[in-house]
């Protein structure tokens, strides 16, 4: 955790925002608070946020400021969110689940724009994706649990006469336990039983695919937030050890392990938050921008990884593929 605090704002701390400085576009300083937790420094989803911001004109270190706080626990992420408040910033990017949840609590006021995120409303957070109100809005991975039925379906189909269908997924993500319960109902009609595990560091891969293994799981569906994303190697090694068929829910962060990733595309998503950004910034309010759902899924099969497991992929899913990986 201390390393984690070591690394608080990469950017710009607000000590060191200036009062004003020769901005080349819209004649004011923005300063933005970005929210995430996992990521001790600014990754893709960052970079391509900032480049977007750019072509609209605000340019980082000029008429751009942000500063960037990462998190390990919800505490610390209410302490750095709570913070950024103190400071007055202009706005916050909320990346993730987590990130949006802290935020959201800090403050009812400052805007706030979010993706990578479940479903809104479910979480509580706006009235609508229409017309979200409040402080809030962005872009979420889908529009509720719809997705949970899908990859279940998935799995079945990848392993016929399979059971008993193992879920991987993180204590400290509070979305997580309502997909968890969601996946648990969904299994039902479909003949199903799930068998859950809960991570909160990287030693407990291992055990976790262990407990699958021996509780008589067919297959693994992991479930993806920054914790995951961040140590997908770790995940492969563990794995390795204990051996399962996995699938994976995030095409814009590849793992190597999985033998199917599905999941919405939403590779698009930080750059679409920075021309919400800008919109703020003009002048409009954040509950009235709608959130917004991808327009797409990315269906990836993993062939090589399938027959190192001796699963021979149905062709069903394979002609459904948008790309093989042989």
């Amino acid at each position: 955790m201390n390393r984690r605090r070591g690394i608080a704002a990469i950017v710009a701390a607000p000590a060191t925002w200036p009062l004003h400085c020769g901005a080349q576009s819209h004649g004011k300083v923005h300063r933005i608070g970005w929210l995430v937790s996992d990521a001790l420094t600014p990754g893709e989803p960052y970079r391509q946020f900032v480049r977007r911001a750019a072509e609209l004109g605000y340019v980082e270190g000029r008429n751009l400021f942000i500063d960037y706080r990462s998190f390990g626990s919800i505490a610390e992420g209410e302490q750095k969110a709570n913070a950024l408040v103190r400071a007055n910033v202009d706005l916050l990017v909320a990346q993730a689940p987590s990130a949006l949840l802290v935020a959201r609590k800090a403050t009812g006021t400052i805007p706030i724009v979010t993706f990578f995120v479940g479903d809104p409303v479910q979480m509580g957070v706006v009235q609508s994706l229409a017309r979200p109100g409040g402080n809030v809005t962005g872009f979420a991975w889908d529009s509720g649990f719809e997705g949970t039925g899908k990859l279940l379906e998935v799995m079945k189909e990848l392993l016929p006469g399979s059971r008993r269908i193992g879920l991987l997924w993180n204590r400290e993500n509070d979305s997580h336990p309502r997909y968890v319960e969601e996946f648990e109902k969904r299994a039902v009609p479909l003949g199903l039983v799930t068998v859950s595990v809960s991570v909160t560091n990287v030693q407990d891969f291992a055990g976790s695919f262990r407990h699958l293994k021996k509780a008589g799981a067919a297959g693994v569906i992991v479930f993806t937030d920054p914790f995951t994303i961040l140590h997908r190697e770790a995940m492969s090694q563990a794995l390795a050890l204990h051996p399962l068929p996995a699938i994976w829910q995030s095409a814009a962060w590849p793992w190597s392990a999985a033998v199917i990733t599905y999941a919405p595309n939403v590779s698009d998503q930080p750059r679409r938050a920075a021309e919400y950004a800008d919109r703020i910034f003009r002048g409009e309010a954040a509950g009235t921008l709608p959130f917004q759902l991808p327009s797409r899924d990315d269906f990836i099969v993993n062939v090589k990884v399938a027959r190192s497991l001796g699963i021979v992929v149905p062709k069903s899913l394979l002609v459904r593929a948008d790309r093989l990986i042989e």
